[in-house]
């Protein structure tokens, strides 16, 4: 593995253009090699800035710390599982350049949280959503090379709460829309021809209604979040 040589060195200037394709990059899972070609800055500047965005997304929870892993493994008696993960993982970690004993425990964080991404089919974050986020999040957790403040980790934290119950509530819309039209579908198809539309027109308003009512719990229950500041 790599020294720590210049993973204290400020990276140089950037710009607002070429920060953005750099989270771009980063969100699409591209290496910092291929991040400064396309850039047209230089490898070592691009690596500090993945080091930097690596770390305050882990920092404030948006990808899970290894620490959190080996925790969540421990709880579910699922250390095993875990440590096959983290061996399946090797191979690209090798290919990784710049990492060294100090960094290594973050690349596995987000090599872990990319091998999460891969098992959603469809991925529920496209990388535009994802380079979008993470923008949002940099941008409102401060300069990468200095502390974040419990203020704004707080005020990121709620941020991704908010995404995740997002998430969660298309998902839950996705199935629970899916399995109405297929109940909708299979009870009309064994009534007389001239019920099946009214059937399936009931059905569909009853979906609509229960949606809609889903939404609103959802909106009211982060609404109260924001309100007592949890």
């Amino acid at each position: 593995m790599a020294t720590d040589s210049s993973e204290r060195t400020p990276p140089a200037s950037v710009s607002a253009y070429q920060r953005n394709k750099i989270i771009d990059a980063f969100a699409s899972g591209e290496s910092a090699l291929a991040a400064a070609s396309g850039t047209r800055l230089p490898y070592h500047t691009v690596r500090r800035l993945y080091e930097l965005i690596r770390r305050r997304l882990i920092e404030i929870g948006y990808i899970s710390s290894l620490e959190k892993h080996l925790s969540q493994a421990f709880a579910d008696d699922e250390e095993d599982r875990l440590d096959r993960r983290i061996a399946a993982l090797q191979p690209a970690l090798k290919k990784r350049r710049g990492v060294t004993e100090r960094t290594r425990d973050e690349h596995i964080a987000e090599l872990l949280y990319r091998q999460e991404e891969a098992w959603r089919v469809p991925a529920n974050v496209s990388p535009p959503d994802r380079s979008r986020d993470i923008r949002y999040i940099l941008r409102m957790s401060g300069p990468l090379d200095r502390p974040l403040s419990p203020f704004l980790k707080r005020k990121v934290s709620l941020f991704l709460l908010q995404r995740q119950l997002d998430t969660a509530m298309a998902d839950i819309e996705a199935a629970y829309a899916a399995g109405l039209d297929a109940f909708a579908r299979d009870t009309a198809n064994t009534l007389p021809p001239r019920f099946r539309p009214a059937i399936r027109a009931a059905v569909k308003d009853q979906m609509a209604k229960s949606i809609s009512s889903f939404r609103q719990r959802m909106r009211s229950l982060r609404s109260s979040r924001r309100d007592s500041g949890s």
